[in-house]
């Protein structure tokens, strides 16, 4: 039987979800469960999930520790996260208003990483990318030339599909709506190693607060909205 790995891009497949449904109610997302049910013939060895930590003290910062946390309680040795990082920069809009932001980076480099040692290590014959990032092309390519019998195949989030991906791999899907409402954790997860609760955020319920996201029209004076503000 295969061994069977599964590379989750966070940023993407967060994104993803968030463009598709237009708010947050599918982030309490279970993403072992997700990788299980992608490829019900292989043997699931590990869950490599690829994210970067918020900055700040926002609730935003809080949703995603808690999160985390409750995916590592599920999840047990099966999930292994990593974390990247944020890099703040200057924004200027052509009104000539500012602000600070982040952009995250290094995520796709650390997943394409592991993904060629994976595969040149034999940890794993058969691999599916949860991303939509062209980027990994290269590292796709490179992993085959260490093992010509891995198959790697592309997982798409929703609004997220590469066309570069599609014509590089032997086969490919779109996570469709079931899919993901199928693998929804509990509203309430316990840590059975330490007794800790984590609860689903409120914003992340399928009547909670909508992140409606904007539909930008209008000169450049308009458009101009600062992150602070959506």
């Amino acid at each position: 039987m295969s061994a069977l790995i599964v590379y989750i891009d966070g940023y993407n497949l967060f994104h993803g979800l968030r463009a598709k449904y237009k708010d947050d109610r599918y982030q309490w997302l279970d993403i072992t469960a997700l990788a299980a049910s992608l490829r019900r013939h292989e043997k699931l060895v590990s869950v490599k999930y690829y994210t970067a930590p918020l900055q700040g003290s926002s609730d935003a910062v809080q949703r995603q520790q808690t999160y985390l946390s409750a995916l590592r309680a599920v999840s047990g040795e099966t999930l292994t996260v990593y974390e990247a990082r944020y890099q703040s920069k200057t924004v200027t809009c052509r009104c000539g208003r500012q602000w600070r932001t982040y952009e995250e980076k290094e995520t796709d480099v650390h997943l394409a990483v592991d993904l060629v040692a994976d595969v040149a290590t034999k940890a794993a014959t058969s691999a599916v990318i949860i991303s939509g990032d062209s980027d990994l092309c290269p590292a796709v390519r490179r992993a085959r030339e260490f093992s010509e019998e891995v198959r790697i195949v592309a997982a798409f989030p929703p609004k997220r599909i590469s066309s570069e991906l599609q014509q590089l791999l032997p086969g490919s899907l779109v996570i469709g709506r079931g899919r993901i409402k199928d693998a929804q954790l509990p509203d309430t997860v316990h840590d059975p190693a330490t007794g800790a609760v984590f609860h689903r955020p409120s914003k992340w319920r399928p009547n909670g607060n909508r992140s409606q996201i904007p539909h930008r029209r209008g000169t450049a004076d308009s458009n101009c909205a600062h992150p602070a503000s959506r």
